[in-house]
C-alpha cells in the first residue's frame, strides 16, 4: 500500500512549481511572490475585518438616514396639522364675526 504524505500548504505549493520557476522566496510562482500561509491567513483575517467594518458602517448610515427621513416626515405632518388648525380657527372667527355683524345690522 502506498504511503500517504501529509504536506503543509507551503510544501504542497512548492511541489507544484517546477524548479526552474522557483525563486529564493518561500513561495514563487511565475515570479509572482506569494506570502507564506501564516501571512495569507492574516490577509484573510484583515479582509474579513475590513468587510465587517464596512458593513457595520453602511448599516449605521442607512439607519441614520431612515431616522432623519422619519423625523422630517413627522415635522412636516405636525406643521401641516398646525396650519390646518390655524386656518380652521381663523375661518371660525371670521364666521363668528360675520354672524355678529349680521345680528347687529338686523
Amino acid at each position: 500500500m502506498r504511503e500517504i504524505k501529509h504536506l503543509s500548504l507551503h510544501q504542497w505549493l512548492r511541489s507544484a512549481i517546477p524548479d526552474s520557476q522557483q525563486t529564493a522566496s518561500p513561495i514563487g510562482f511565475l515570479f509572482l511572490k506569494l506570502p507564506p500561509p501564516p501571512c495569507a491567513v492574516l490577509v484573510v483575517v484583515v479582509v474579513v475585518v475590513v468587510v465587517v467594518v464596512v458593513v457595520v458602517v453602511v448599516v449605521v448610515v442607512v439607519v441614520v438616514v431612515v431616522v432623519v427621513v422619519v423625523v422630517v416626515v413627522v415635522v412636516v405632518v405636525v406643521v401641516v396639522v398646525v396650519v390646518a388648525v390655524a386656518v380652521a380657527v381663523a375661518v371660525a372667527v371670521a364666521v363668528a364675526v360675520a354672524v355678529a355683524a349680521v345680528a347687529v345690522v338686523v
